[in-house]
């Protein structure tokens, strides 16, 4: 009989940090699915890809997951799941007032109503695993940047919503585990976007900026490498927020 076997859903998953946690489950021996807009040109035994465009406003993400006979039949056989929620968009940037309806509600879709959906989802599939989700954050979570105020309020709610979750999993005594994660200032594709905004719409952009060029930005493996350690913890709580290098 085969034993069961871990499995890490992954959004996000063709850069930045999502791509680097891939190798890093990959590397582990975990099955991974991944989901993101791009496919990666990669063929492995232990990963499935979804091709998902979570702006899109038309579809439920049971509908982008159900075609998937890997969940869909054998999620018995897993012996763990863990779901990070690492698919976001920067944009709309902008000051609110001077925003498009539209790339609002697009932002808002992205960063905050797919993960929750993905989050409610995956409760109501797995319910005998030993559960652990991963939202991933910034400081733009509890911190207020001018021109980044969709950014800002996708984040916090999303934070909060881990907290609600790891209340309620302590409440019915469930094995879930929520970790709110704050990779660093990646060396990412997003960040070399980022620093291309005229400081007129993002009055912050200096600062990442001087980053770059101090060769302060943190490699997205090692923050990566960082986040599986955590979720690997025998010890979790049922809440733990934490910030890339905090337990050194």
């Amino acid at each position: 009989m085969k034993s069961k076997e871990d499995l890490v859903i992954i959004t996000g998953h063709s850069s930045g940090l999502g791509r680097a946690l891939l190798d890093v489950c990959l590397q582990d021996g975990t099955h991974v699915l991944g989901i993101a807009r791009r496919r990666l040109d990669l063929q492995h035994p232990r990963l499935r890809q979804i091709q998902a465009d979570f702006s899109a406003q038309d579809h439920g993400i049971e509908q982008v997951l159900q075609p998937l006979s890997l969940l869909d039949t054998d999620h018995n056989a897993w012996k763990s799941v863990a779901l990070v929620n690492n698919a976001g968009t920067m944009h709309p940037v902008g000051a609110i007032g001077q925003l498009d309806a539209a790339g609002i509600a697009a932002s808002l879709h992205t960063n905050l109503t797919v993960p929750l959906q993905l989050c409610n989802w995956l409760l109501r599939k797995f319910p005998a695993q030993s559960l652990r989700i991963a939202q991933i954050s910034s400081g733009a979570s509890h911190k207020p940047y001018a021109g980044w105020g969709v950014y800002c309020s996708s984040k916090a709610g999303l934070r909060m919503a881990a907290q609600v979750m790891a209340a309620e999993a302590e409440i019915s005594g469930r094995d879930l585990r929520m970790v709110v994660y704050e990779p660093g200032v990646l060396n990412s594709p997003m960040q070399t976007e980022l620093r291309q905004i005229p400081a007129t719409t993002f009055p912050q952009v200096e600062r990442f900026r001087q980053l770059e060029s101090s060769g302060q930005l943190v490699a997205p493996e090692d923050s990566a490498r960082e986040l599986w350690q955590i979720l690997n913890r025998s010890d979790l709580p049922f809440y733990l927020e934490t910030r890339y290098g905090s337990a050194r």
